[in-house]
């Protein structure tokens, strides 16, 4: 507590005038006392006699030599201690005008967002609902003025079309896993990389249930399901691309390489015949 009053004493307060500063009035009696303790020994301890001529001053001044010269010492640090405090000052104002910029370049960030997400997405596959939420999940930092995507949910994109592929290319390797088991888990990653941004998707076909879980064969083929990745994979790079420097995760752009006619044409009644899928270069660069 009282290391913290001694602390406040030295402080120099940008919202205070020069002369309400204490450090100014604390350095001020310090150097005054020293002078005037300097001056009475040598008084006392001299047998001087005051002469008012021209004299007496010039012997005045050599005499309390050394006094005078710690008060001319204080001229010179009040000086130095004026400049601190404008130098402090100013940086404070700096500060004031970044965060009114900060404020407005945010508002501002946000209109153009919702402008650029509202004529950019087909409201037809996602439905955007709050974009204030979406553009603070995408954009964390405006209010510091950081305008760029959010660096954790760019790595979240890459993490999941990574493991996208992974678990298309163990289908085609393995015989323990069904193609209703990949579009299973394809869609639990993309609900997961959606709704971190408050995107939900809107999906439209043929239902079909295994074991107490429910997927949804887009146009009512599996075929059309890929389609549908290929066009969500569109809409989040549509989305990143509001950001004019953003560097689109690879695993993301790299589903455009999948040939969609390779992929079997089998509706909701024959999903389980499905025992491959032919991706090619998509597969080769796993």
């Amino acid at each position: 507590m009282i290391r913290s009053k001694i602390k406040k004493l030295f402080e120099i307060d940008p919202l205070k005038s020069f002369i309400e500063l204490p450090i100014l009035w604390i350095i001020v009696a310090i150097f005054f006392a020293i002078s005037i303790s300097i001056g009475l020994v040598i008084y006392v301890n001299s047998n001087i006699e005051f002469v008012f001529d021209y004299e007496g001053f010039n012997n005045f001044v050599i005499i309390f030599r050394v006094p005078i010269s710690i008060l001319a010492i204080l001229i010179t640090i009040i000086a130095l201690l004026a400049t601190t405090h404008r130098s402090v000052q100013t940086k404070e104002q700096l500060i004031y005008t970044n965060s009114q910029n900060n404020f407005s370049n945010h508002f501002k960030h946000i209109e153009e967002f919702e402008k650029y997400i509202s004529k950019s997405i087909d409201k037809k596959r996602i439905n955007i609902g709050n974009s204030r939420r979406m553009h603070k999940s995408l954009f964390p930092n405006t209010m510091k003025g950081d305008l760029s995507i959010g660096k954790e949910y760019l790595e979240l994109i890459d993490n999941n079309f990574y493991k996208i592929k992974k678990i298309i290319k163990k289908f085609n390797n393995s015989n323990d896993k069904s193609i209703f088991d990949v579009l299973y888990q394809i869609d639990e990653i993309l609900a997961d990389t959606f709704s971190y941004i408050h995107l939900d998707i809107s999906r439209s076909g043929s239902q079909v249930v295994r074991n107490g879980k429910r997927i949804i064969l887009i146009d009512k083929t599996v075929r059309g399901s890929f389609i549908f990745l290929v066009e969500l994979a569109k809409v989040l790079e549509q989305v990143l691309s509001f950001d004019n420097f953003v560097k689109i995760p690879s695993e993301l752009t790299e589903l455009y390489k999948i040939d969609l006619s390779k992929i079997p044409l089998a509706n909701y009644e024959r999903i389980d015949q499905v025992t491959k899928l032919d991706l090619n270069e998509y597969l080769q660069n796993v």
